[in-house]
């Protein structure tokens, strides 16, 4: 019991990368929350999940998982945005609700920018199968995704950044 009172201590620490993490993860959460709330975004809680996805204790991970996320984004809401014209049967929209799920948590491992792609259409389905829905919500997904990889990006190079991995992206 004691050494794990001190392993918690040690994590909370000012030096302690868990503790700085946290706290950049945190502050652009809260940042993320105002920007939604100030620009009355539908669905900007998108903003926080992007920032909480995508920041990374390490600045070259950030950057690289936020490159992917944005990428497959695009891609995933043009598609989705495809799929809302074609006016889909509400079968069809849950068959491919399940095949996008599929490939989603398939590729991830392997691929993570086109896993993305297709969380991204599973989530444009969902939406269409929940409730009606435009491409305008394609479009604030993709908008949100650009913000909250933003913040993380300029999180992670601003806040206690950790340059590590910089040296292996080369």
């Amino acid at each position: 019991m004691w050494r794990q009172w001190r392993i918690i201590r040690l994590q909370l620490q000012p030096n302690s990368l868990l503790l700085q993490h946290s706290l950049r993860v945190a502050l652009m959460a809260a940042l993320g929350i105002g920007i939604y709330y100030a620009l009355e975004l539908p669905r900007g809680y998108w903003i926080v999940l992007t920032v909480v996805i995508l920041l990374q204790p390490e600045f070259g991970t950030t950057v690289e998982k936020t490159r992917d996320r944005m990428l497959g984004t695009l891609f995933g809401v043009l598609l989705g945005s495809l799929l809302l014209m074609a006016s889909l049967h509400y079968l069809m929209l849950m068959i491919t609700v399940v095949i996008s799920c599929f490939l989603f948590v398939y590729l991830q491992p392997k691929n993570y920018k086109l896993s993305v792609v297709f969380v991204t259409i599973m989530l444009v389905a969902l939406l269409e199968v929940s409730e009606h829905i435009n491409w305008y919500i394609a479009a604030y997904r993709l908008l949100a995704t650009l913000i909250g990889g933003t913040l993380a990006i300029g999180a992670s190079y601003l806040l206690w950044p950790r340059w590590e991995s910089l040296r292996f992206l080369r």
